[in-house]
This record gives C-alpha cells, sequence and structure tokens, in this order.
C-alpha cells in the first residue's frame, strides 16, 4: 500500500467512482508500524529500513520518559532521516518515582530525503533510573 492509499466505506452509487460515492474513505493500514519498551536507562530506537526505490512518509510518532526512580531526566526525541537529523523534541522528568513526559503526533508527513535510505525514530533515556519508549506508523512512496 502507498502512502496515499484509502479504503472506501459504503455501497457507492451506481455510475459513480467509488471514493467519489463513498460514506467514508479512511487511511489505509500503515506499511511499517513498530513499538519499543527497552530496558531502563536505554534509548528507544526504531529504524525503518532502506527499501529499494521507496521513500518513508512518518506519519505518526510517539515518545515518552517515565522515571523509574527519584531520578530526574532530561532527554528528547528524534527523527532521523540517513544520518540528519530532521525533527527534535525535548523530553524531561522531575526526581519523582512514577512521573512521565509523553509527546504524541499523527497526521504528520516526515518523508525521507531520497529512496533507498532509513529512518530512525529514537527517544534517549536520559539519565540513571529513566525508561523511553518509542511508536512509529509510515507508509512507503
Amino acid at each position: 500500500m502507498g502512502a496515499l492509499a484509502q479504503k472506501v466505506i459504503g455501497a457507492g452509487i451506481t455510475g459513480a467512482t467509488a471514493a467519489g460515492s463513498a460514506m467514508a474513505t479512511v487511511q489505509a493500514p500503515y506499511d511499517f508500524q513498530a513499538s519499543t519498551y527497552p530496558v531502563i536507562n536505554t534509548n528507544a530506537t526504531i529504524t525503518l529500513p532502506a527499501i529499494l526505490g521507496k521513500k518513508w512518509l512518518v506519519s505518526m510518532i510517539t515518545g515518552s520518559l517515565q522515571a523509574k526512580a527519584v531520578t530526574a531526566g532530561l532527554s528528547a526525541m528524534f527523527v532521523i532521516d540517513n544520518g540528519t537529523i530532521v525533527f527534535q523534541v525535548e523530553l524531561g522528568v522531575p526526581g519523582v518515582l512514577g512521573t512521565t513526559d509523553r509527546i504524541s503526533l499523527s497526521g504528520v508527513a516526515f518523508i525521507s530525503f531520497a529512496a533507498n535510505t532509513p529512518m530512525i525514530i529514537q527517544v534517549n533515556a536520559g539519565g540513571a533510573n529513566i525508561q523511553s519508549t518509542a511508536n512509529v506508523g509510515a507508509y512507503l512512496i
């Protein structure tokens, strides 16, 4: 499925195009979807592999930090395209056990600069006793 693929919901009207007569259209499922919840003090990293003749369109990303002890942490979530940081947002947790900082972006369009290159979503652990997580949904175009 491509980045702009849609599914048609509804019977449609005779003589009209399916998309034009549908009750609704919805985005097709992602070509790539992954989550990571690594051990404490480890960066949460997801790599979208290089695919011959294709680019990635990252449409959804989330990241979080959680304090697993009374330790403050400051970190960031990155979208990296072929070694270049194309998006960065700061995350931080105070020195309070169980506190969490999250970011969730949907409907975004981070597109690979070129075909045949990997993209990486990474949330740095940010300090001792900090749990990081990352999630991504992407299409091939």
